[in-house]
């Protein structure tokens, strides 16, 4: 009796396995496959950032841009360097402390420790990024003053409207008005002042 209540038991846990789940190669193909997507677009994405390509941020043409782009390497590094950190710490801690028991941890509350150098890192990298970028905010706000020519640049949808001031245009007290298009003095000091009345637009002088 008790050998046909075990075959019993058995049979019917076997009937009430799910048929067709998917294998462990199934899953892990269903997770690669993703991925390769993700990196097949991010190749597309990053064949555009050469320094060869004539429309480039990271090929900047004047003293500003290149203080600009000097900026960004520090704010780049800076945050690859806070998310390598995090990301070594989690799994770190996902190895080191993985369940290997029901046995209830040790509860731990509070450490001053821990929580001294998670307020000092970040303030640390926060000092590191602001001071450069004040630094550059106030030489661009300074070389505004000393400007030898100033269009203003409106922004539509979806074009761009360039006034030059003290030219005058078609229409009587009037600046002359273009579309697109930036035509300016060679190796003159310029200032663009940005202007929209409606969504947020991102205006960009390749070279």
């Amino acid at each position: 009796m008790r050998r046909n209540a075990a075959g019993q038991r058995q049979a019917h846990a076997e009937h009430q396995k799910p048929h067709g789940s998917p294998s462990r190669g199934q899953r892990l193909w269903a997770r690669l496959v993703p991925l390769a997507g993700i990196a097949v677009v991010a190749v597309f994405f990053l064949a555009g950032c050469g320094e060869s390509q004539p429309y480039s941020t990271t090929t900047p043409r004047t003293p500003k841009a290149d203080d600009i782009q000097w900026l960004y390497k520090i704010l780049f590094w800076a945050a690859l360097v806070v998310f390598i950190g995090v990301q070594a710490v989690i799994v770190y801690t996902a190895l080191r402390f993985r369940r290997t028991s029901d046995d209830r941890p040790p509860q731990v509350h509070g450490n001053k420790r821990l929580e001294l150098i998670w307020t000092i890192i970040p303030a640390v990298v926060l000092l590191v990024i602001f001071i450069p970028t004040v630094q550059v905010l106030y030489e661009h706000a300074a070389a505004e003053d000393e400007a030898d020519f100033v269009i203003d640049v409106y922004g539509k949808q979806w074009w761009w409207e360039i006034h030059y001031p003290g030219i005058p245009g078609a229409a009587e007290g009037q600046p002359l008005i273009t579309a697109n298009e930036v035509r300016l003095p060679q190796g003159a000091n310029v200032v663009f002042n940005l202007r929209s009345n409606n969504v947020i637009h991102s205006f960009w002088v390749p070279q």
